[in-house]
């Protein structure tokens, strides 16, 4: 995934950054295991799993623990959480012990995945009823007099008991993790792409899965009370949604899910632009906010300039014949990048069986899914996973491909443009030149370019968003630790007070002494204005 040597380092760190590289690149991890270990997978993946109260399973739990501001007591971790009906059956006396046991607090909600091995039978819908004590803030939804919260984006807590009203944004493993073919707590509601993926990927019943189309007022029934529900496009993945809850009392929501700001989205969302207009959301208006890149350091190109500098690579790449072009991509994102690369080149693109089966799943034009093909023959186009992309993979992919010389690679993801340091971040605001954005690694004739290309807002976007939408409340739904929550809203609420974007720079300073200062316990949501 990142090409950096841990043999050096000690266990602890080595769990730290697989749980760290993990998050910022969205690979769970089975996943991990899986590159590591192929053979044994399996095997390694129980070991692993049953080592909970060892020197790996603490290594691995310890970082990133979410408190609340309302219950002090220790919560169950995510490990003890999706493990537990290996181990016993679910129930608030075996899995709060596991919880005392482990020792740590909710885990956040960046990059998790199901640790499941195949050799476990599924659970029953009896066995995977929980008792939980707590669920995390920013997964629920409440205003009185509601009897029961809206979920969202919170399989990992469902239960009857808890809620009978659940929302997927979209079909993300960090946020699907707990959603099986067992489920049958209530109604999920989705877009209509999210809902073929959940049941082709997942196997949910049908009978419990709800699409909504975009951009249409639809009333729901929540704990009791009707709520008026739009979903709007996040500019994420595909079927990726914000969605806007409205209730009786005038009081509005609109949690982002996963998305990308940029003023395409606004003009295109009718529901968007009519929130922007409203004269109230000081007083009435609470975001649940992706907060991925919610940091001052975080701020890269729009994506139709790291586009255009992909783009403008292959033009030149092309030069060379015989060149086998790769994109790396997760299980579901990053499309548009080579697929506008296809476009310009009348080109197909080959993806595995796996892929092409989930890409059906798309709301698409004819002419994008025709340009799809699972023949490797067929065309100078492929498409691999995201962390398959290093110099070794490529070198055997080269030869594979008959009658190939070299291999250009593009790894697109935000994380390639963040951590610079201060005294660059003047460039970093301003105009992109392409040569800026792309940064080649070259190897045995072979290439791999690091693209900034991301489908989370980055910090200078999440400030336009924030000042557009003057809300009254923001709640971080990613990295939300107190430290984390309290960071973020000061750099947002400085930021976004400012009078020009360029001066969100002015934030740095405080950037590195929040790092050092002792959060505020009693701060988990803050009132913004």
């Amino acid at each position: 995934i990142c090409d950096i040597n841990l043999s050096k380092r000690g266990l602890t760190s080595r769990c730290q950054h697989i749980k760290r590289c993990a998050k910022q690149h969205g690979v769970g991890i089975r996943e991990l295991l899986q590159m590591i270990s192929p053979e044994n997978f399996e095997d390694v993946l129980t070991q692993v799993e049953m080592n909970q109260t060892g020197q790996i399973g603490q290594s691995l739990e310890s970082s990133d623990s979410i408190t609340s501001v309302d219950i002090q007591e220790q919560k169950p971790n995510a490990h003890a959480v999706l493990l537990a009906h290996a181990r016993v059956k679910w129930g608030s006396a075996s899995s709060g012990s596991a919880a005392t046991q482990s020792g740590g607090g909710d885990k956040g909600n960046r990059g998790q995945d199901k640790w499941k091995g195949k050799k476990r039978a599924a659970p029953t819908v009896s066995d995977s009823e929980p008792t939980y004590s707590y669920t995390p803030d920013y997964k629920k939804i409440q205003v009185p007099p509601m009897t029961t919260p809206v979920i969202v984006d919170g399989f990992s807590v469902a239960s009857s008991s808890l809620s009978d009203c659940y929302f997927l944004t979209h079909f993300h493993s960090d946020h699907y993790t707990g959603l099986s073919k067992a489920f049958a707590h209530g109604k999920i509601y989705c877009s209509p792409t999210t809902c073929s993926l959940v049941k082709l990927r997942l196997g949910v019943k049908a009978c419990y899965l709800h699409a909504l189309a975009l951009e249409k007022k639809h009333t729901i029934l929540c704990g009791g009370y009707p709520v008026e529900v739009t979903l709007t496009e996040a500019n994420h993945c595909p079927g990726a949604v914000c969605i806007l809850f409205v209730f009786h009392n005038g009081k509005r929501i609109l949690h982002t899910g996963d998305f990308r700001w940029c003023d395409d989205l606004l003009q295109s969302s009718k529901t968007l632009k009519w929130l922007a207009n409203s004269s109230d959301n000081e007083r009435n208006l609470t975001v649940y906010l992706d907060t991925t890149y919610c940091d001052p350091a975080h701020v890269f190109p729009a994506q139709r300039e790291a586009i255009d500098a992909v783009k403008q690579c292959v033009r030149e790449e092309m030069k060379i014949a015989s060149t086998l072009f790769v994109f790396g991509a997760y299980g579901i994102g990053k499309e548009r990048v080579y697929m506008s690369v296809a476009e310009e080149h009348e080109m197909k693109v080959h993806v595995d069986k796996t892929r092409w089966k989930t890409m059906l799943c798309y709301d698409w034009p004819m002419k994008d899914h025709a340009r799809l093909t699972t023949d490797p023959n067929a065309t100078w186009l492929w498409v691999v996973p995201m962390n398959s992309l290093n110099f070794d993979a490529l070198s055997k992919l080269r030869s594979k491909k008959e009658g190939c010389r070299r291999v250009v690679a593009f790894q697109p993801t935000g994380w390639s443009y963040s951590g610079r340091s201060p005294g660059n971040s003047s460039r970093q605001v301003s105009s992109h030149k392409s040569e800026d954005i792309v940064k080649p690694r070259r190897k045995d004739g072979n290439v791999i370019y690091s693209v900034p290309y991301s489908e989370h807002s980055s910090f200078t976007e999440l400030v336009e968003f924030i000042r557009l939408y003057s809300p009254q409340r923001v709640v971080p739904t990613v990295n939300t630790s107190r430290e984390k929550v309290k960071s973020q809203l000061d750099y947002l609420r400085k930021a976004s007070s400012n009078s020009n974007v360029s001066e969100v720079n002015a934030v740095l300073a405080m950037r590195e002494a929040n790092l050092k200062q002792k959060a505020d316990s009693t701060i988990l949501v803050s009132e913004f204005r």
